[in-house]
């Protein structure tokens, strides 16, 4: 993303990891490209309001543990269409 922001087309992300949250790093992504779909993986996301996630920049919330149908209806309901480059 760092180098080539326009290559990526969704982003899967978990709300605890090192130096950062998940909802810190849609902010980020989505403050250069706000219609990037960033999905947030999180087992820890009963205090996480819709509206919080919503200003963060995160399209979908993912529950863990997360079934692989949900993962693949969420990334195909969420993933735009292809581009040819």
């Amino acid at each position: 993303y760092a180098t080539d922001p326009d290559r990526v087309d969704l982003v899967i992300t978990d709300q605890t990891m090192p130096r950062r949250t998940g909802l810190e790093l849609a902010r980020r992504l989505t403050l250069h490209r706000p219609e990037l779909p960033v999905l947030l993986h999180t087992g820890y996301g009963e205090d996480l309001a819709p509206d919080t996630l919503a200003r963060s920049g995160v399209t979908a919330l993912l529950r863990k543990p997360v079934d692989p149908g949900e993962l693949l209806a969420a990334i195909e309901r969420h993933l735009p269409p292809r581009r040819d480059v």
